[in-house]
């Protein structure tokens, strides 16, 4: 390294991204722009973030789990409702033994007329852990799949015959929806006046939103818009969270969550490479592609791309950041204290601790021209954004050692080489002058993952490329 980046390496290889978080909290963002990362007891929270259903589980301790999280820098954590986990299931339930040979264990038979009164005192309990840590919370109440094979719906789930295999996509059953209507009121009654708190009605739905699902959102959003809590303009909930902005009714919009929730991860195509699965989420969350990215990212809504169980593996590790610089804010399935999972929860704190420092000031959306220079070698290994208010980001699978050639718009920048596992920025540079071609050199340090631009001062309207 030469120049002044030479002089720095010394002084900055321990340093902390914490010892820099004022200067970059401080540095200009337009006041124009929303605010992206909603702030919960004194703390930003970034809307990646984990799903898990481990908090309702008999035995757990929610407050030290949620500190746990927390101190990682995940602040999101989604709660799947009348799932496979039996204790995060909100229904009454009884255990039959059906005596035959081939049945190991007594199967769980659920009673959707009544509810199970302790699984409501952990949710309780849980929702004032999560007030105190400063966490956002979602609730998924139900699981819209037509493979469901555990849990309350499914084929001989419950005592009431119910499923939920055909409902998402049939005329609404009356019965049906009056028993989802009374889990939604149980919700909406123990949610009332949390902030930072959504509530999802069908998980893993896809295509048009059905009549059921519409009803139930709007059940959902009176419920909340009688309570009446809180209407300000900058309210944190709660909030419920729909696929399709016309689901609600104007007078109720206030109640929709600032975020969308129609994008899923596919698993069925375990080949799929990153572009095809992402090609298939947004066509099954209904919108065109060019429709997304082309939109300017600071006027569009967050967007979740909710990884389920099985859309990662140690192969995919980098898909969470590829989602995170296409725009998306990516939130995984996991089970926070497995050692197998460990690698992905560590890649989401990554990325949640990296957009409160670095890219809070708007929604990233992809940059290739970035890249353009060196078309040639850049693969699945490199790729690159930035988020409309004068920061770049490339991020590198493989470690950068050499020089690189890269081209940004006119104007004067710094870089960082950055880790964001350990938030230590590992040399930087400044008084870089963009153009189609510049010369950056690599790093030497293997952990140095993303390369960050930020301008240094106002581009000169007068240069040209």
């Amino acid at each position: 390294m030469g120049g002044r980046a030479g002089e720095c390496v010394a002084n900055v290889n321990n340093e902390h991204l914490d010892l820099t978080i004022k200067d970059r909290s401080a540095s200009r963002t337009p006041a124009a722009l929303p605010v992206l990362l909603p702030e919960l007891a004194g703390s930003k929270a970034a809307w990646a973030g984990v799903e898990t259903a481990e908090l309702l589980q008999r035995g757990c301790d929610q407050r030290g789990l949620l500190d746990r999280l927390a101190a990682k820098g995940i602040r999101h954590v989604i709660v799947p409702l009348n799932g496979a986990s039996e204790d995060s299931c909100l229904f009454a339930r009884k255990h039959v033994d059906l005596g035959l040979s081939n049945t190991p264990a007594p199967i769980t038979l659920y009673d959707l007329a009544h509810r199970d009164e302790g699984a409501f005192t952990r949710l309780k309990f849980m929702l004032e852990a999560a007030r105190s840590s400063g966490l956002l919370i979602g609730l998924s109440l139900f699981d819209a799949s037509p493979s469901v094979t555990s849990g309350p719906f499914r084929k001989g789930g419950n005592i009431q015959g119910a499923t939920l295999a055909a409902a998402p996509s049939s005329p609404v059953d009356e019965k049906l929806f009056a028993t989802l209507g009374s889990v939604v009121d149980w919700i909406c009654s123990a949610v009332r006046g949390f902030r930072g708190l959504w509530i999802d009605v069908f998980r893993n739905a896809s295509g048009t939103p059905s009549a059921l699902e519409r009803l139930l959102c709007a059940r959902v959003a009176e419920t909340l818009a009688r309570h009446g809590d809180d209407l300000s303009p900058a309210r944190l909930g709660p909030w419920i969270a729909v696929r399709r902005p016309d689901m609600l009714r104007e007078r109720h919009s206030a109640q929709a969550a600032p975020f969308d929730i129609s994008r899923d991860m596919p698993t069925d195509c375990p080949a799929l490479d990153f572009a095809s699965a992402m090609w298939a989420a947004e066509s099954a969350a209904g919108t065109s592609e060019s429709d997304f990215i082309f939109q300017r990212a600071p006027h569009r809504q967050p967007a979740l791309l909710r990884f389920s169980e099985h859309a990662l593996d140690g192969a995919r590790s980098d898909w969470l950041w590829r989602a995170f610089f296409r725009g998306y804010w990516p939130t995984a399935a996991l089970h926070v204290n497995q050692a197998s999972d460990a690698p992905h929860l560590n890649t989401l704190a990554a990325i949640a601790r990296f957009s409160v420092v670095w890219a809070g000031r708007g929604a990233l959306r992809p940059y290739p021209e970035m890249l353009a220079p060196m078309h040639e070698s850049v693969g699945a290994s490199m790729f690159a954004a930035e988020d409309g208010t004068g920061r770049f980001f490339a991020y590198f699978s493989e470690p950068a050692v050499n020089g690189l050639a890269l081209a940004l718009p006119p104007g004067f920048y710094r870089f960082y080489w950055f880790d964001p596992y350990s938030d230590t920025i590992m040399d930087r540079d400044e008084g870089v002058e963009g153009g189609p071609r510049i010369s950056i050199p690599g790093c030497m340090d293997a952990t140095a993952k993303l390369l960050i631009f930020e301008q240094d001062e106002s581009p000169d309207p007068l240069s040209v490329w």
